[in-house]
């Protein structure tokens, strides 16, 4: 379905990024979650993922549609708030946050090359 120039794949990917950007900012901040040299690695990957977030709303918004923009931003974020409540019992510990550091650019990447 295509609401607002919209497609599932980019709301998944675009979802998984955001997911990303809060693993990595939650492990950034709370002192059981990261050790204390990895914080500032985690800090400068979220703030990274933020900006190509950030960067891609304003370029779907530019090119495509800037309500298909607000309604990714509104929707990737209930989402991907829903899923960081529940993901340490969906993944194991650290999982998305790692993980998360090497799958931002490839969604950033991904979701760049689909506009």
């Amino acid at each position: 379905m295509d609401l607002y120039g919209l497609d599932l794949p980019i709301f998944a990917v675009f979802t998984l990024l955001v997911l990303f950007v809060i693993e990595q900012q939650r492990a950034s901040t709370s002192p059981e979650n990261a050790s204390q040299a990895l914080r500032p690695m985690f800090a400068f990957s979220a703030a990274a993922g933020a900006l190509a977030a950030l960067g891609f709303l304003l370029y779907f918004g530019w090119y495509v549609s800037w309500l298909g923009s607000a309604v990714l931003l509104l929707g990737a974020a209930l989402v991907a708030g829903g899923l960081a409540t529940v993901s340490g019992r969906i993944a194991p510990e650290g999982a998305l946050t790692i993980g998360g550091m090497a799958l931002w650019p490839a969604c950033a990447a991904f979701l760049f090359s689909r506009v």
